[in-house]
């Protein structure tokens, strides 16, 4: 069966009765899920969702064909960050960008690595989307990262020091998938939960919790969704701008292992949502 018609098959109908056609719509097939009211999370109490969910984690991990080829970590960082989207192709490429100008401009760049991931597959492989480059291009004098979409690998990616999610959405796929992996760890082991947080936690005078809304979500391009997507861009201009400081201030505090500069950096966010609650009862504490 045709690729794109089984996508189209799987993406309902989105609020504003936009169907997927494929191409260009592909950078919306979020809003459809969303609309749909199911982001992939099992219902609270549902033995049968979490086993198909588990089935889902596993077909991830294990089914590496049609991904986009991630490149290897660095072997020289003192620190790594993980921005995770939801279709990569909008607020992921923007954080990119602008998480790595920051880190550049505070001088800790060359030993900060960062990698941005996806965690629905309608888009791995795409760049970014036409309005999210256009605003990299016109506001941030900036070119759009080469590398497409790739989808979060929780075995490979949950290693990484600070994982970033934009929205209660994409956390809460993160944490599921965290937490299937860890279900059969020691319980004394760190959780890669704990290193979870929103980007708009570390951003300034927000009191917690501060989510960045998908600006594609609801919008059919044109001028409203060229706004959307500038809010955003704010948005995550701010976030980015608080987790290279913080993760400056880290570096700069003298000598710590790699637990001790996890725990500074988490220190420069906001008191931000619990991330554990988006969780249903049977895949929290182990």
């Amino acid at each position: 069966r045709n690729p794109h018609e089984m996508r189209a098959a799987r993406a309902p109908t989105g609020r504003n009765g936009l169907e997927w056609k494929g191409g260009s719509e592909s950078r919306r097939r979020a809003s459809r899920f969303r609309a749909a009211g199911s982001r992939g999370g099992p219902p609270v109490g549902d033995v049968d969702a979490v086993a198909r969910v588990t089935v889902e984690v596993h077909q991830r991990s294990t089914n590496t064909q049609d991904r986009a080829s991630p490149p290897g970590p660095r072997k020289d960082a003192k620190y790594s960050v993980c921005i995770v989207g939801e279709s990569g192709v909008c607020r992921t490429p923007l954080a990119a960008v602008l998480l790595d100008r920051k880190l550049d401009e505070l001088g800790i760049g060359g030993v900060v690595e960062t990698r941005c991931r996806c965690t629905r597959d309608y888009s791995v492989g795409e760049r970014a989307c036409e309005t999210a480059s256009k605003v990299l291009q016109e506001q941030y004098s900036a070119s759009v990262p080469g590398q497409g979409a790739t989808l979060f690998d929780v075995e490979k990616d949950a290693d990484a020091d600070l994982l970033l999610a934009f929205d209660k959405f994409v956390a809460e796929d993160v944490m599921r998938e965290i937490t299937l992996m860890e279900l059969n760890r020691p319980v004394d082991e760190e959780s890669a939960a704990e290193r979870t947080r929103m980007l708009g936690d570390f951003r300034r005078d927000v009191d917690g919790g501060g989510e960045v809304d998908d600006p594609l979500y609801g919008n059919a391009g044109g001028e409203e969704e060229l706004g959307a997507v500038r809010e955003a861009a704010r948005q995550i201009e701010e976030g980015c701008e608080g987790v290279a400081e913080a993760i400056a201030a880290a570096l700069k505090g003298g000598d710590a292992d790699r637990s001790g500069l996890r725990d500074r950096v988490l220190s420069g966010a906001a008191d931000g949502e619990d991330l554990g609650r988006l969780l249903p009862p049977m895949l929290k504490s182990r």
